[in-house]
């Protein structure tokens, strides 16, 4: 019966950890429960700033080919990713159902205990056949900002917001990789 109960409180204590998340709306990503905020904190109790910012630039650098080419660092303040998802999204063009790129910049700011991310996107781009087709903003809302294309706008939530879950896993998480 204890060990039932604290499971249940682990997966509690877990779960509100990683219940941060982004909204996408016309003037780019904000936080789902403060729209005020174009950015989200991760609490990671108990961990340094530089701890953080080292589990951090490992993770980063195991999901990119060349993570040099992509990140900016301030050592032990910040790191900057510049990358572009390849056919991270399906959204309709047309009637076609094409796999869409991601061009993005993605910010992590360290202090004790908590990480601040924000993600701006900058361009979503796909070939059909041999047309070059791109998205802005004005494709998934109108002029008085209300959405025109709900479906690829939960296909980006989406993406974007399990990045951010993974991520904040991998920093609370304890296990080694071999």
């Amino acid at each position: 019966m204890k060990k039932t109960i604290l499971i249940l409180m682990l997966s509690v204590v877990c779960t509100s950890a990683f219940s941060q998340s982004f909204k996408l709306t016309p003037n780019g990503f904000v936080n789902a429960a403060d729209t005020t905020k174009n950015y989200v904190v991760i609490d990671v109790p108990n961990k340094k700033q530089t701890d953080l910012y080292k589990s951090s630039l490992l993770y980063f650098s195991k999901l990119y080919v060349s993570p040099k080419e992509v990140m900016t660092l301030i050592e032990n303040q910040s790191i900057i990713l510049n990358g572009v998802e390849k056919q991270a999204v399906k959204m309709k063009v047309l009637y076609l159902n094409p796999s869409w790129d991601i061009n993005h910049t993605s910010n992590y700011e360290f202090k004790d205990d908590k990480v601040k991310v924000n993600f701006n996107i900058n361009k979503i781009s796909t070939y059909t056949g041999d047309i070059f087709r791109e998205k802005t903003m004005r494709d998934f809302f109108n002029k008085r900002g209300e959405v025109k294309d709900e479906k690829a706008i939960k296909s980006i939530e989406e993406y974007f917001n399990q990045g951010l879950k993974k991520y904040a896993e991998s920093l609370t998480s304890q296990k080694s990789d071999w």
